[in-house]
């Protein structure tokens, strides 16, 4: 995987400084991707960059569309939003990680049982 530039975070950072400050000026990240020839993984990695980094004064939001938060409050709004889905994400993850304990607890004869099956399924192009 190549690596995003500094020139390439300038130059979408810029343009969302030019022209798309504030909610009400957002654009879809589809439009913004074809306006500047960006890549889908590219853009994230952009606008992560510039969220992360102390060489970028002002947040990008990328909740719904892309833009440049004009005010603090707006970043306040974009920074919680954020916390919000990594929030989800976490109980989500615990969620799936009950099920692996239940399989966990499967009895040797069943754990048996399903590692025969697979060695029969993985044979079967032979």
């Amino acid at each position: 995987m190549k690596e995003i530039t500094k020139a390439q975070v300038s130059r979408v950072y810029n343009y969302l400084w030019n022209h798309h400050k504030g909610r009400e000026n957002g654009i879809h990240a589809s439009d913004l991707r074809k306006t500047l020839g960006i890549q889908e993984r590219d853009l994230r990695r952009i606008t992560h960059e510039i969220n992360g980094s102390p060489d970028y004064p002002c947040v990008v939001s990328t909740v719904g569309s892309i833009y440049i938060c004009a005010s603090p409050e707006e970043s306040a709004r974009h920074i919680r939003a954020s916390i919000r889905a990594g929030i989800s994400l976490i109980r989500k993850a615990k969620s799936m990680s009950g099920k692996l304990d239940k399989l966990a607890q499967l009895s040797v004869e069943d754990m048996f049982r399903l590692e025969c099956e697979e060695e029969d399924v993985s044979n079967q192009h032979i």
